[in-house]
């Protein structure tokens, strides 16, 4: 469960993909999770730098997607110092974060997406009851979460 909402880069046509950057607030660092094939690969998570802005290039995203444990409030944002302009994804409690655009293709958008799931890992036992992240409710129970898109 979570959005895959795609922002539109450059979000100044004049303007290249390269002249963008992802920034991240709070900046801190966050757990990164790599993936291996289509499996998130839990065994080799490390560190990521979301503590600094990380350049767009097309090659970031050469294994996929990056992606992220997050806690609490979380805003990912694409800027550029060459544009005012600028957007913002905000959410609070989703405890993943992906950051994807399409490799090697380039092309013009960066996806910017909150996650409550993950995909199966690496050592996954497929029974969806055991999988990382699921939310398991009682019956009549619910679940709610949102996000907000936030422009500049």
């Amino acid at each position: 469960i979570g959005g895959h909402p795609a922002f539109n880069v450059p979000l100044e046509p004049s303007l290249d993909f390269e002249d963008y950057y992802l920034h991240f607030s709070p900046l801190k660092s966050r757990i990164t999770i790599p993936l291996s094939g289509p499996y998130a690969n839990i065994r080799e998570k490390t560190l990521g730098q979301t503590n600094t802005d990380i350049q767009l290039k097309h090659s970031i995203f050469e294994n996929d997607a990056l992606i992220y444990e997050t806690k609490g409030a979380n805003k990912f944002s694409i800027r550029s110092d060459k544009d005012p302009s600028s957007v913002t994804l905000a959410y609070e409690d989703m405890p993943y974060a992906g950051i994807w655009s399409p490799y090697p293709k380039k092309a013009p958008f960066v996806c910017l997406e909150p996650w409550c799931g993950i995909a199966d890992t690496t050592d996954s036992n497929g029974k969806l009851e055991d999988k990382l992240g699921i939310i398991k409710l009682e019956a009549q129970d619910t679940f709610s979460n949102q996000y907000h898109i936030l422009t500049k």
